[in-house]
């Protein structure tokens, strides 16, 4: 392709542009820690589905070990509360 002198400065000014404008950089800032400790508040719904498990596990013979959550129950709530009642998800 032949550009004009016309286009060629256009194009060149895009480039520093874009080159200024790359603001912070990505990934984890230096020096941040991870957040281990956050406290979940857990939602009336999965408040009860505790109390129904230690209950099951209370009254049960059986021997669990694992918990499967899929869609509604697999999430950071569920995994919280399965590891009080020291099960593995």
């Amino acid at each position: 392709m032949v550009f004009r002198e016309e286009e060629k400065s256009i194009l060149k000014e895009k480039k520093d542009k874009k080159k200024k404008s790359k603001g912070m950089k990505r990934g984890r800032p230096k020096g941040s820690k991870s957040n281990f400790n956050k406290k979940i508040k857990i939602a009336p719904t999965f408040r009860l589905l505790k109390e129904m498990l230690m209950k099951f596990f209370e009254l049960s013979k059986f021997t669990v070990k694992y918990f499967v959550g899929d869609g509604y129950y697999g999430n950071n709530t569920c995994e919280f509360i399965i590891l009080l009642i020291y099960l593995h998800l």
